[in-house]
């Protein structure tokens, strides 16, 4: 093999490397995109909707402290009977 034919190889190598890297960086954009329009139709960016839900995080963790297992059968064999 001749130092130009394999300097052609080399190149053609990098280039489609190349190619590979840009098409995924667009499909990423691409999708990420998608998903901050379908984010912004849903109103995901309006402060309003999330104006009580830190209050309601905090109420959500209150109750949760200390756990109480005492119902565990009622929940706990649904969600052992789904285990494959």
């Amino acid at each position: 093999m001749s130092a130009a034919s394999v300097n052609s190889s080399i190149a053609a190598i990098l280039a489609d490397g190349r190619r590979k890297q840009r098409d995924a960086i667009m499909t990423a954009a691409g999708v990420a995109g998608v998903i901050v329009c379908a984010f912004a139709y849903a109103g995901g960016f309006d402060p309003k909707r999330y104006a009580d839900a830190l209050p309601t995080i905090l109420r959500l963790a209150a109750d949760a402290m200390p756990p109480d297992f005492s119902r565990w059968r009622e929940w706990g064999g649904p969600c052992w009977k789904r285990c494959p």
